[in-house]
Order: structure tokens, then sequence, then C-alpha cells
């Protein structure tokens, strides 16, 4: 399956820090935040992964993810050159997927514990022209867009970050459509800040009885305040040293436990990364397919153990982008 990872915007809840680069490539404990993204795409079995970004950012991205070939996947870039809403950007995804191909879409900024494996699987099996949203049970759901369930328990809208929340569900950043998405977007017309917004894309789904979900079980952020930043690197801290821990006492059974990170790491040891300018050369909806090795000091998550594990792989140390 095909996956789309939207890593532009503005990251106006991150400022200052997102003056200095795109939020997407800020640290989340060990590496920065678009490494657990395209892990999570990658693990859910996407070998086709397209980065949505902007201008200013893209050679950042090249310069860390080369050709994706670390994380087992192939990835193509693709130019947003202005701020124009989550729909909008999914839309300059058109010519990437096949008219009713389903695909797998993510905001950078979300981080999950679960995999989306299941998910994938459950949403192959949907009837065609439907969609399906991944719901999260929170604290804060006023910060989020909130699901309004009918009688028969389906949802019936969405609400965008109500006052008076009628749930304590989140729509998280993790979509998945099929090719009539796009004919969705085509007449959604721009909201009161003149975006064209997934919340109405969304629902227009809802009024037809065709939004499908599901809920997440495990731990999940959207890492775009200080707040859930720092969050999200204390659970990261935590994770790892478990799996860490997890892997010594393994080894010390004569199990090893490091082969998959080992098969990462040699993937990663010929060619070079491409120019940063290459992304810079390319205009509004045009990609720019990479396929360069990325060098040594690329991302190296392990392709078999847990996912968990996976993300313990360590680059270089000096190796150093969910809209808004």
């Amino acid at each position: 399956m095909k996956a789309i990872l939207l890593a532009g915007g503005t990251g106006t809840r991150l400022r200052p820090l997102t003056g200095l680069m795109n939020k997407h490539m800020l640290p989340v404990y060990q590496y920065p935040m678009i490494h657990y993204a395209i892990h999570t795409l990658a693990e859910a079995g996407a070998d086709e992964i397209l980065l949505v970004t902007g201008r200013q950012s893209a050679g950042l991205f090249i310069d860390y993810l080369g050709s994706g070939e670390a994380f087992g996947a192939r990835l193509t870039y693709l130019i947003q050159e202005q701020a124009g809403g989550i729909a909008q950007a999914l839309d300059l995804a058109k010519p990437f997927i096949a008219p009713q191909e389903k695909f797998l879409m993510l905001l950078g900024d979300n981080l999950v514990e679960d995999s989306l494996k299941p998910y994938v699987e459950a949403y192959r099996g949907q009837e065609p022209g439907t969609a399906m949203v991944l719901l999260k049970e929170v604290p804060d759901p006023h910060r989020y867009g909130v699901p309004v369930f009918d009688s028969e328990g389906g949802i019936a809208a969405i609400e965008e970050k109500p006052a008076n929340p009628a749930t304590s569900y989140s729509v998280t950043g993790i979509y998945l459509y099929d090719g009539s998405v796009f004919d969705i977007v085509a007449v959604t017309q721009p909201s009161g800040r003149g975006e064209l917004e997934i919340t109405d894309v969304n629902n227009a789904y809802a009024r037809q009885g065709k939004l499908r979900y599901e809920v997440l079980p495990g731990w999940w952020t959207d890492a775009g305040t200080f707040d859930s930043l720092h969050e999200a690197a204390g659970w990261m801290k935590d994770r790892m040293a478990a799996a860490g821990a997890g892997r010594a006492a393994g080894g010390a059974d004569g199990a090893g436990g490091s082969a998959g990170t080992d098969e990462a790491g040699a993937a990663a040891e010929s060619g070079e990364a491409a120019e940063p300018g290459e992304a810079d050369e390319a205009g509004a909806g045009k990609s720019v397919p990479v396929e360069a090795v990325p060098p040594d000091d690329a991302p190296t998550p392990a392709a078999t153990e847990e996912s968990a594990a996976a993300m313990d792989a360590s680059p270089a140390d000096d190796d150093s982008a969910s809209q808004g």
C-alpha cells in the first residue's frame, strides 16, 4: 500500500523553535520527529511513501532520509509551495494515487505506539468509496476534531475543536482513503481561514454513511506543542530503554537480537545522498523521486525486530515535518 506523509505547515505552536527549522525535524529524544513517522508507515507495509513538505525544508528531509531504503521504503518528495490546509496538501498528491487505489495518510507530528498494520488490513476489506479514521480517547478533546456518534454507533459528524465536546475522543492524524477522496476534495470549499480542511472532507464521507473508524488502544500524541513534544520525548526514551533491556536479556540467553539492526545498517553503507538543491528545483505539485541510497550517517531502523527495537538503531551523533 502507498502512503502519504504530510510534513509541511508553519509550526506556529512551536515557535520560536520552528523559526529555525521545520517542526518535523525537531528532536524527539533520539531522532528527529519525522524518523518515527517514516518508520510507522514502513512497518505498516507502506513500501512507497510520498512526503509532502514546503520548499524551504525539503533539503533537510532529503539529507536525513535519502531514498528511504534504510527504512525499507521508496521515498518521493513533493513540494507544497504555500500552506493551504491538509486537504490541499492531499490534493497535490493525486498523481501519486491510481483511481480507486487505497492508501494511508499520516500527519508527520502524530506519534503512535500501536502498529497501523491491523487497520490497513481492515481498510483493505472495506467497500470502495469509503474512508476510515483512527480515534483516541484523550483528556482534552477540545484541542482536536471530535466525533459525534449516531444512535447506531457510527460517526454522524466531526466537530473541529468544540468548546463543549460531545465525546472524549479525538480524531487522530491517521486516515485511510481511496481515490474517491480526490473527488470530495475537488468540491470542498475553503474554510474561514482560507484553507481546505480535512474535517470537511471527512464530514462529506460521514454524511453519506461512508466514514468508518477504529480506536487506538495504546499511546498516541500530536507532538505539535511544547508540552506534547516533551511528553513524546519522555515516552520514546522509556520505550527505547525497555527495548534495550529486552535485547540485553535476550543476548544473555544466547538469543541475540541485533540481526534486524545489522541488516538495516548494512543497507545504508553504499551510495551518496541526493543534493538538497534537487528539492528546491521542484515546483508546486511536482514530485522529486530520489533514487540515491542513504549515506553512512542515515537512520538505520531495524527491518525485522519489533518497532520499539527498530527505532533504537542509532544514526551518527551529528545527525541533526500535521500542517500547522
